[in-house]
């Protein structure tokens, strides 16, 4: 059993635009809450990810300044 200091992160209640899953799942695999969040990229425009998701995305020579591929088509930050 967890004792209230080692209870395991909360929904945000944010997602991740590319796999939709909340930013304190895991990205792939099971859905499940790690201990330590995974790593979160918020873009310029507000949208947000997990790393790993726009990593798996982004061509290598934008990596410095990736696109944000939900304003490419128009979709509105929620």
């Amino acid at each position: 059993m967890l004792a209230d200091s080692e209870s395991p992160p909360r929904p945000t209640g944010h997602r991740c635009m590319l796999c939709k899953r909340d930013l304190s799942f895991r990205p792939e695999g099971p859905i499940y809450q790690p201990i330590n969040p995974p790593a979160v990229a918020v873009l310029p425009c507000g949208h947000t990810f997990h790393d790993q998701c726009l990593q798996n995305i982004t061509p290598e020579d934008q990596s410095k300044d990736p696109p944000c591929i939900p304003c490419a088509i128009g979709e509105k930050q929620a």
